[in-house]
């Protein structure tokens, strides 16, 4: 269904889960190598990477 709204505008006016949804949407995937000189994760995603990491190695 067509609503006359561009991707950028939904993007713009989402909140977080909304985002999430329209990357869904789009079976959208970030793949990542390992500290390559130059990449970097925002701080929220590194600390969701280390709260990840420290999850994993209690289980």
């Amino acid at each position: 269904m067509e609503t006359g709204q561009t991707f950028a505008d939904a993007w713009t006016q989402a909140d977080q889960e909304h985002r999430r949804q329209l990357l869904l949407g789009l079976k959208a995937r970030l793949y990542m190598t390992p500290r390559i000189e130059g990449w970097y994760l925002p701080a929220e995603l590194e600390a969701r990477v280390q709260q990840t990491e420290c999850a994993g190695s209690s289980t």
